[in-house]
């Protein structure tokens, strides 16, 4: 079923049933993670996100019950998470690219990329070496968990708290992005991401709760986490580029590639 809270049925009953099929997904998807290992581990992540952006639903007045499951869900998609530095730096790689036309700086760049596609190849490889213990590990959590999904205290949840609950996330995202300063550390942009993200989600699961807030909001939110992702990935090469000079060949293309991930930075952030 959809990944959306119905008006038709109980709140409890269209929690529980979100909850729980998002941890089936994950379930099937790891069950068979080595037909497509590095798309089935990232989409399970993903539905434990959807769970945990379910649970921040819950924050305001069941606290107790995200606390729990939230960190259980936290820890699952750790479990699961590799090094994707080189990927993230081929995609900023390509960003930048769209950008500088200069024969220097271009061939540069391009010859970097490709470099770090060949690198990124091997992140996955020696990554997904170990990752067979890993998705066992989860995998021997997740029916247990689907079970004690099943008997969470959701009696009192109404409508008016789930509401109340997608507001706060939005709200908390909104008081991130105030104390983000222009200079401020990737670590700040991420975490204003995952913020962002929940609200995103949530905007799906509220679709029939609250359906001009949902309406408003969702376009500008996955553009918004697409921008901080963005930004992420461009400090990431940025930090590369600035440790590995001689990599890109002449002083003046390097030099030059920097102000271009610079500029291409203050972009974005002031797009965010």
């Amino acid at each position: 079923m959809a990944y959306r809270i119905r008006r038709k049925f109980k709140p409890r009953t269209e929690l529980r049933r979100v909850l729980v099929e998002q941890n089936q997904k994950a379930l099937r998807l790891l069950q068979n993670w080595e037909r497509d290992p590095a798309d089935h581990i990232h989409r399970s992540r993903q539905s434990f996100k959807r769970i945990r952006a379910c649970l921040w639903l819950l924050r305001p007045d069941h606290r107790y019950i995200y606390m729990v499951e939230n960190r259980t869900y936290r820890d699952l998609a750790r479990g699961l998470a590799y090094a994707r530095d080189a990927s993230a730096m081929v995609e900023a790689a390509d960003l930048l690219a769209s950008r500088v036309w200069e024969p220097g700086p271009r061939e540069s760049l391009l010859m970097l990329r490709k470099s770090l596609a060949v690198q990124a190849e091997q992140e996955l490889a020696d990554a997904l070496i170990g990752m067979e213990s890993s998705v066992s590990a989860v995998l021997e959590e997740l029916p247990a968990l689907a079970a004690r999904l099943e008997r969470l205290p959701l009696q009192g949840i109404t409508r008016r708290q789930l509401r109340a609950g997608a507001r706060a996330t939005l709200a908390r995202a909104g008081r991130n992005y105030s104390r983000i300063k222009p200079a401020a550390a990737p670590e700040a942009y991420h975490d204003w991401r995952k913020h962002v993200k929940y609200a995103y989600y949530q905007t799906a699961l509220m679709g029939e709760l609250m359906p001009r807030w949902s309406a408003r909001r969702r376009s500008t939110l996955r553009e918004l986490a697409e921008l901080l992702g963005q930004a992420q990935d461009l400090h990431v090469l940025d930090t590369l580029i600035s440790a590995q000079p001689d990599a890109l060949g002449i002083d003046l293309n390097w030099r030059r590639l920097r102000r271009l991930v610079h500029g291409t930075q203050r972009e974005l952030q002031g797009q965010s």
